[in-house]
């Protein structure tokens, strides 16, 4: 397999914050490279700032992957709520999640793997995570309350439905389940399987 040709640069400017660019940056890197290419070096030279740029925002890599993954579990929420507004089936909200995943793999395994560990170092990305999974379990009727850092028992009605769709998710990225190509099958498929769940 030929090696990618590294990315260009972005414009040193675009009108966006530095901290978001930054971000912006790192999560391509992630998208296309994987977790190694990240780095607070790579990501400064592809957001086209100096390599010391990114200490104005994050004292390390773990904290701006921490803010990768927060942005990612911001966007999974608001794909969830889009979801169930359009929606009427009572998978929608699971199939958001699944599909969120398929579209993002490398920031999937960031938002959910032990990389970020311990989590409570990082308050916005639990917050942020937190309500994601308190979208994703609200079509089990179930208040689930998570506080912030801490490991509390959920419902398990709630963990069974996370369970659920996250181990669907990580079992079609995986490649252990096939899948058809991103439309309306694949949709069907994957409401179909959460519909067969207990």
């Amino acid at each position: 397999m030929p090696a990618k040709p590294p990315l260009a640069p972005k414009p040193p400017d675009d009108g966006r914050s530095l901290k978001t660019r930054l971000i912006i940056a790192a999560r391509d890197l992630l998208e296309r490279d994987g977790l190694e290419a990240a780095t607070l070096r790579a990501t400064a030279r592809y957001a086209g700032v100096s390599h010391m740029a990114p200490y104005r925002h994050f004292r390390d890599k773990d904290e701006l992957l921490a803010a990768v993954a927060e942005q990612g579990f911001r966007e999974m929420t608001r794909f969830i709520d889009a979801a169930a507004c359009r929606g009427t089936e009572r998978d929608a909200a699971g199939v958001a999640y699944v599909l969120f995943a398929l579209e993002n793999p490398a920031l999937y395994r960031l938002m959910f793997g032990v990389n970020l560990s311990p989590r409570a170092r990082f308050p916005g990305l639990v917050a942020a995570g937190a309500e994601a999974f308190e979208r994703c379990v609200a079509a089990t009727g179930v208040k689930a309350e998570v506080q912030a850092g801490e490991c509390e028992e959920p419902p398990p009605a709630a963990v069974a439905l996370w369970s659920i769709v996250h181990g669907l998710a990580t079992l079609v990225i995986d490649g252990l389940i096939a899948m058809p190509p991103e439309g309306p099958a694949r949709d069907a498929r994957i409401a179909a399987i959460l519909d067969a769940a207990p």
